[in-house]
């Protein structure tokens, strides 16, 4: 059928349908793209609110411009049979609506990176729209679309209010859907941007939790439930729920308006908090330790005071640097024998309206003949300002932010000459990694023996101390989430890369520290650029897809996963996150192909290595989602026979026994968690992303692990 310059089915184009319009799906023949077209039905257009009603949709949602709003195209209205039909064309969105994305879980959940990212999103874009003084009033699952790339578009302004259109919808009609309303919506009171607070609770507590949070088996029951104010805490109807969450979504869903977040920036900040808060408990790397004095400024006899005011409030600064010690030292030229490791000469230059300041960092040591300069770094601030005090802390700042990167520079660079026999070192390199893959801390402690063996012999390389970044990750995995390991890491990575700022296996383990730390964000960065360096970087495609799948990217998480299987066919943990996402995006039949290939690869790979401890449990783990029970436990058996007392091990037993289903093997996978978590593994740490284990929050003796 072709409507004005559009062209539908209007059998097998129908997205959906309503009492005052039709919404299909269309092609736009003036510029050849698909879109979704909206129209209002010929019955309602005699009548003059619900003309308006649609109008001020279309110029709602087309005054605002946000990348999680969907966008309008056009609004216009045509002649059909001699009756004006109106219409919206808005950006076609390839994906799902949230209700149709929970309902296809079933019995799942999603994770609460996943839930985290969604809510973000929407948060964001309803900063925008209540900045825009536009009220949406009707904030569901329903009216918000995830692509299969994890982007989330916020829809349908069909009910929503601006500020200066009160007169649209009189007092006391109730408008929205009720699962999801405010209290002062179904008493159908004057509402303020609030109550979209409380409907974006309600679906995040959906969302979360698998549950709404005022059920009913009828309208008036649901809206006696809302009324009520009392919905069951999110940590209660799901266990284990962490309390930033479940903080954020009680305050969300508070009945007084007065007492939830005002408006969708308020909120959207506080959920940027809570990820924060989330992945805040790992400490973060200190660029250096040691004790830094920090000597005279050279100035003219003018700008003295200055000079040492800038001194003075630079050492406040960098005095808060963990593991720093820092002097103010009245010495201008330091003795041999002083006891600083760093020393840092400045001189400052007055300008017209400002000043100069002209950095120089020593970093001493032991040489040849006793103490002496191992390595040097300079550096330059120019900041103008006629104010003094505002000079003075302005260079005392610059200098403390440069300061510190380049303590951290300092700190990393190799101050001994490297060995030669770098060929070697890349081939011990690549044997100790391709046993630390093997899973188990008895692989992990031989990686970590060769190639500290080859770091003390100055036979090393950039690939060398790669292998040994993440070999401390997996350390910290092992034993109780120490985050000193996570300090190592990074260390060890930032070593690699300041020897080859080119090593692409540096890059990797670096966001695989970052990922560790709670950083995803920077975790990408550094995956992506391992795979810009070097496109057949497999770990970097492995790693980056599990990341991306977490977060609900699908689409992009696909590529990459496949990616890592045709490079490196043997390592199964890139078959099973692909599996998962196939099953995510619908595709059973691809997903079952995936699954069924990577049994293939994994009893290869066990031909071949006997005790690769992670392509067994992998496998095993596909063999428990195909529902072939028999071959899951001879693995599980053969697991347990080969690494009795691993942690690792055991922690994988219990995701392989989750995935497994049935009753008796959900409490054997907790009796695994347990295990795993006695003989050290970071458990705690691991439940945020394996979602398999959800299924086991409720049994007895799960919170106990937690502990």
């Amino acid at each position: 059928m072709k409507f004005a310059h559009f062209e539908f089915d209007l059998k097998h184009d129908l997205i959906g349908s309503g009492q005052s319009s039709h919404v299909y799906r269309a092609r736009d023949l003036s510029l050849d793209r698909t879109v979704v077209l909206k129209i209002l039905e010929a019955h309602v257009t005699i009548d003059p609110e619900a003309k308006q009603r649609f109008s001020r949709e279309a110029k709602t949602a087309g005054s605002l411009a946000h990348p999680n709003l969907a966008a309008v195209h056009e609004f216009g209205t045509i002649e059909v049979q001699g009756q004006e039909r109106s219409y919206i064309a808005m950006e076609f969105i390839a994906g799902k609506p949230l209700d149709a994305v929970i309902k296809d879980l079933s019995n799942q959940l999603l994770g609460y990176e996943e839930c985290l990212k969604i809510g973000e999103q929407v948060a964001d874009a309803l900063a925008t729209v209540h900045e825009a003084g536009i009220l949406h009033r009707d904030l569901k699952p329903g009216n918000i679309m995830r692509m299969d790339d994890g982007t989330v578009k916020l829809l349908d302004f069909g009910i929503a209010r601006t500020s200066d259109s009160t007169k649209i919808t009189q007092a006391g009609m109730l408008v929205g859907t009720v699962l999801y309303m405010s209290p002062e919506q179904v008493r159908g009171e004057k509402l303020e941007l609030s109550s979209d607070i409380f409907a974006f609770g309600s679906v995040l507590y959906h969302l979360c939790t698998g549950k709404l949070p005022f059920p009913g088996s009828s309208f008036p029951e649901v809206c006696m439930s809302i009324l009520d104010g009392e919905p069951i805490a999110p940590k209660v109807a799901r266990l284990g729920f962490p309390e930033p969450i479940n903080a954020l979504i009680t305050r969300c869903l508070e009945p007084e308006p007065v007492d939830r977040f005002a408006n969708g920036r308020e909120v959207h900040t506080a959920i940027l908090g809570v990820i924060k808060e989330m992945h805040s408990s790992v400490s973060t790397l200190q660029a250096a330790e040691g004790e830094l004095h920090i000597l005279p400024f050279k100035s003219s006899a003018k700008a003295a005071g200055l000079a040492a005011g800038i001194r003075k409030d630079l050492a406040g600064d960098l005095r808060r640097t963990k593991r720093l010690t820092v002097h103010l030292s009245e010495e201008v030229n330091p003795r041999e024998n002083s006891n600083a490791d760093f020393l840092l000469g400045a001189e400052l230059s007055t300008l017209q309206k400002g000043a100069k300041l002209d950095l120089h960092l020593e970093r001493w040591g032991e040489g040849e003949r006793g103490r002496a300069v191992v390595q040097e770094w300079d550096d330059s601030l120019r900041l103008e300002d006629e104010d003094e005090w505002a000079l003075q802390e302005g260079l005392a700042r610059g200098t403390a932010r440069l300061m510190r990167q380049a303590l951290r520079e300092v700190i990393i660079l190799p101050t001994a000459e490297l060995g030669q026999n770098v060929g070697q070192a890349d081939h011990l390199a690549e044997k100790a990694h391709n046993r630390l893959l093997r899973g188990t801390s008895k692989h992990v402690f031989s990686c970590v023996s060769m190639i500290r063996n080859a770091i003390e012999s100055k036979t090393y390389s950039p690939r060398s101390y790669s292998c040994l970044s993440e070999a401390m990750v997996r350390k910290f995995l092992m034993w109780d989430g120490d985050p000193a390991y996570l300090d190592e890491a990074r260390d060890f990575a930032d070593r690699a890369l300041a020897i080859d700022a080119e090593c692409a296996e540096a890059h990797t383990s670096l966001g695989f520290a970052y990922q560790h730390s709670g950083q995803p964000t920077d975790a990408q960065r550094e995956y992506r650029i391992a795979i810009q360096i070097d496109p057949e970087e497999w770990m970097a495609h492995s790693y980056l897809g599990a990341l991306l799948a977490r977060e609900g990217n699908f689409l992009h998480a696909q590529a990459h996963l496949e990616k890592a299987i045709e490079i490196r066919p043997g390592h199964i943990g890139s078959s099973d996150n692909l599996y998962l996402v196939h099953m995510r995006l619908g595709a059973t039949d691809s997903a079952i192909s995936v699954a069924e290939l990577g049994i293939e690869s994994g009893l290869a790979q066990l031909i071949k290595f006997p005790d690769d401890q992670e392509a067994r449990t992998h496998t095993a783990l596909l063999f428990a989602r195909l529902g072939r029970s028999e071959e899951a436990h001879e693995l599980i058996a053969d697991a347990r026979e080969r690494y009795p007392k691993d942690g690792f091990t055991n922690f994988r037993i219990a995701c392989i026994y989750a995935a497994l289903g049935e009753t008796s093997d959900r409490a054997e996978a907790v009796h695994e968690l347990k295990a795993a978590r006695d003989r050290g593994y970071h458990v705690s740490g691991e439940l945020l992303g394996a979602t398999d284990l959800e299924i086991l929050r409720s049994l007895p003796g799960f919170d106990d692990i937690l502990l």
